[in-house]
């Protein structure tokens, strides 16, 4: 929520009417935030971030109706940006690539926005890239161009690879997406034979396994080891793309930031080729991020505006209350509302909590809710988690 409220900041700039900063702060203050560490400037541009009007409201739980302390809750919400088309990027179709190539997207008859403007330094040429984009933009189909490129260079003839020529690997964050990613690269290369295999703590691989391997799905930690005392892997490796790598920030990001020096310094003292790929959410300092990468020729920034579906924000904040316990109830009763919104739309829900436990928690205050709720939308909400 904090990260949100900072971007909610930053458009402050672009819509100083709409909202004003005492609106914000006092959702902040609400939220209970160090507002110290919370800055109100940024060189980035967040124009495209809310283009309508901003709605400050507040919520009544329980109690006297009638009785203005009865409100504890306080909403701030950011309608959706209009999606924009950007007509202005040339889309590029997909019998611009090699005949041999196409089958890989599927059904796609062109690319999109972001793709068409990546497509010339993704597929015909070796740079280092990084992209930053927002979720579901297409980043994969990204990484995809990349590993066509690498896998071009080794078709002797359609089908027929010089095997264990090549790797490339795949850094995946959490092992929980590495079976994902692997299913589906799979799947789109399965027509030219692309052996492609995962790589954690959860799957082991021999090391003929893996020279054998087309492409290869490890997590961070795993590649570290793998890597550590051994170039054998880094020898054979053509293509390295690092996903989610704004998880530099995190508490995982050590282990990302000593797997990118390490490469770095093979390709120094190798003087092998290597390219080197970041696929990010969005980065305020990316350009920093950028040079890490040495990928100052091929950084592109994507902002919220070429999301494919538009995104709202709401913030909810309770209003301290002397019982902790009723606070908490405050806030697992607004989701139970929202939820039941949601369904009525014939909508899907995902709800984050931060530990396993609160997961349990919280499903159980769900539970306690609908058994109370005599309203008729119980049997939609019934409905739904049967």
């Amino acid at each position: 929520i904090q990260s949100y409220m900072k971007d909610a900041l930053k458009a402050i700039q672009y819509n100083k009417n709409k909202p004003t900063h005492d609106d914000i702060l006092v959702v902040l203050q609400i939220l209970g935030f160090n507002l110290g560490n919370i800055q109100a400037k940024t060189q980035l541009d967040y124009r495209a971030f809310m283009q309508e009007e901003t709605v400050i409201s507040s919520g009544i739980y329980g109690g006297d109706a009638a009785r203005e302390e009865n409100k504890v809750f306080v909403v701030q919400r950011y309608k959706a940006a209009e999606k924009n088309e950007h007509k202005d990027v040339k889309k590029v179709p997909l019998s611009t690539f090699p005949e041999w190539a196409q089958p890989s997207f599927m059904d796609m008859k062109e690319l999109n926005s972001i793709q068409s403007s990546v497509f010339e330094t993704a597929f015909l040429s070796n740079k280092n890239m990084l992209i930053c984009a927002p979720t579901g933009a297409g980043k994969t189909n990204i990484a995809l161009m990349a590993v066509l490129r690498e896998i071009g260079k080794h078709d002797q003839e359609l089908g027929s690879l010089e095997r264990e020529k090549f790797t490339i690997v795949y850094v995946t964050p959490m092992k929980a997406l590495a079976g994902e990613i692997v299913g589906k690269f799979a799947k789109m290369l399965a027509y030219l034979k692309i052996r492609v295999r995962e790589l954690t703590g959860d799957m082991q691989l021999s090391r003929t396994e893996i020279e054998s391997t087309h492409i290869l799905v490890v997590t961070p930690e795993k590649l570290d080891v793998v890597t550590r005392k051994s170039d054998s892997l880094l020898l054979q490796t053509k293509l390295l793309i690092f996903d989610e790598i704004h998880l530099l920030n995190e508490d995982r990001g050590a282990v990302l930031e000593c797997l990118v020096i390490r490469v770095l310094n093979h390709i120094q003292r190798k003087q092998v080729p290597l390219r080197i790929i970041g696929l990010s959410a969005t980065l305020p300092n990316y350009l920093d991020v950028a040079h890490f990468l040495k990928a100052e020729n091929g950084t592109f920034y994507f902002d919220g505006s070429f999301r494919p579906v538009p995104l709202s924000y709401s913030f909810y904040g309770v209003k301290p209350q002397a019982n902790q316990i009723r606070e908490k109830t405050i806030g697992s009763h607004i989701c139970y509302e929202k939820i039941k919104e949601i369904l009525k739309k014939k909508k899907q829900v995902l709800v984050f909590v931060h530990s396993r436990a609160e997961t349990v928690t919280l499903g159980e205050e769900l539970i306690g809710f609908m058994r109370e709720d005599k309203s008729e939308e119980k049997a939609l909400f019934v409905e739904n988690i049967q």
